[in-house]
């Protein structure tokens, strides 16, 4: 789950990877004190569980960057198509 999580989430934010992975492994930790069963906490799709606990995590991500360097070259490549 942890290489997923840093493929999969892009999260850059140092504090809320920390937060995220120390609440994951107090979730696993529970789950072997209560003898929880992997299946009854990640279902029948590891994946989406993965997906959806790292989604419960906010913060900003590496693909925000991205975005805003794209909508920067539009707006550079608009403003120079209206200025000929």
């Amino acid at each position: 789950m942890h290489r997923y999580f840093l493929y999969y989430g892009g999260i850059t934010s140092g504090d809320t990877i920390t937060q995220m992975f120390t609440e994951l492994v107090d979730l696993w930790e529970r789950a072997s004190v209560d003898g929880t069963p992997v299946r009854d906490i990640v279902g029948d799709d590891p994946v989406d569980f993965t997906e959806t606990f790292a989604k419960s995590y906010q913060g900003k991500e590496w693909i925000d960057k991205e975005r805003a360097r794209l909508n920067k070259a539009f707006d550079q490549a608009i403003g120079k198509e209206t200025r000929s």
